[in-house]
């Protein structure tokens, strides 16, 4: 058995370790279980709210994810729950000070729950709420001994409540990590929704990141790509000379230096289409430890080859439009004229008067460009059709 002080300061380590990797909280609650010489740990992290369980870590392997959704069943009817719901938390108790063992040997959840599971009818247990609820939420540690085993001793409950701090901010870690790792894929997930290309670049040059638009430009290899260093390049020397002269006057702009911030050029393909359109600007993110590089530049980039064409019934939730009448404004964000859009809808060109006088006066323009100014305007060419 290790001496206590040295597995004191093991366990704590592991513990910090597994704040930002939920695969260790196994590793962490085994080397309680040896240390202690128990036979079975938990650690389980509810949802009140809910009521569900987060994170279910039994040492013996018992807690997989089948008897976690069936626990879920049983998450109202655990009496020891309810019972360390009203004791302070942060403090480790004996199970027969949660709720005494002659009245838990009779639960409906000691006898299909955690019976069938090997957990002891007996009192050969210690654990607590680590932390008081927050947001509903709320972390619970325990251990288990047979109950031929000797109690666990007042020097075994000291040694777990010196464990509970680290555990609480553990928890707290975790937590803080989980909201920026959310934060991250929501902006993540808006930024792939917009038609047009955004990259994020580093002082150095080098690409962070890219939302889909961008991925799929740089994957094409048509007027703009990227090298194995991360480096974006143009189809030429001279545009990509031209292209990264620009990315590093805006990273120096971000810095507060030069006088120049980046700029717009066109980048030739040698596909011959139409050229992309890239506009490089400062990018200067207020965190050090956030997500963005910290001094750099963002690139945005526009295939005019590809037309974000807003759905008919995005159309008609911002404006009022008709079935039909959206139908026609779609086809003229395209570039069609009034005539063109009325042909590929099946209209007669004197009906699509009608309705496109019908248009302005909902969306409140009086020419067709002015229309197509609008909604260049609008969000709804984020919305793919």
């Amino acid at each position: 058995m290790f001496a206590r002080d040295d597995s004191l300061h093991q366990i704590i380590g592991l513990i910090y370790e597994a704040a930002i990797d939920d695969s260790l909280w196994q590793r962490v609650m085994e080397t309680i279980v040896r240390v202690m010489q128990g036979a079975d740990a938990l650690l389980l992290y509810y949802d009140f709210s809910h009521p569900c369980l987060d994170i279910g870590i039994g040492t013996q392997r018992v807690f997989d994810r089948s008897v976690e959704q069936r626990y879920q069943d049983f998450i109202p009817h655990d009496f020891r729950l309810e019972g360390l719901r009203a004791k302070p938390a942060g403090v480790i108790y004996s199970a027969d000070e949660v709720i005494p063992d002659e009245i838990m040997r009779k639960t409906m959840i000691q006898n299909e729950f955690f019976a069938p599971l090997g957990f002891p009818r007996g009192g050969q247990g210690i654990g607590g709420f680590i932390e008081p609820e927050a947001n509903g939420r709320s972390c619970i540690i325990s251990l288990y001994r047979s109950e031929a085993a000797e109690d666990f001793s007042q020097r075994d409950k000291d040694f777990a409540q010196a464990l509970v701090p680290h555990f609480r901010r553990a928890f707290q870690i975790r937590r803080q990590l989980t909201a920026e790792r959310d934060r991250a894929d929501g902006m993540t997930a808006a930024l792939d929704r917009l038609p047009m290309g955004v990259v994020l670049i580093a002082a150095d040059g080098r690409v962070v990141d890219m939302n889909a638009a961008a991925r799929r430009i740089a994957a094409e290899n048509d007027g703009f790509s990227m090298d194995r260093d991360g480096i974006c390049r143009g189809a030429t020397p001279e545009v990509t000379t031209r292209l990264q002269r620009m990315i590093a006057q805006a990273a120096a702009a971000s810095r507060g230096n030069g006088l120049h911030s980046g700029g717009a050029l066109a980048l030739p393909r040698p596909s011959l289409k139409e050229p992309l359109a890239a506009l490089v600007a400062p990018l200067r993110a207020e965190r050090v430890d956030g997500p963005l590089p910290r001094d750099g530049a963002v690139l945005f980039l526009s295939d005019p080859a590809l037309c974000q064409v807003p759905p008919a019934r995005v159309l008609s939730g911002l404006y009022g439009l008709t079935p039909r009448e959206a139908e026609l404004v779609a086809e003229l964000v395209t570039g069609c004229s009034l005539d063109e859009a009325a042909a590929r809808i099946g209209l007669r060109t004197e009906s699509a008067r009608i309705y496109l006088k019908r248009v302005f006066a909902k969306t409140g323009v009086k020419r067709q460009g002015e229309l197509i100014a609008l909604l260049l305007r609008s969000p709804a060419g984020l919305v793919g059709g």
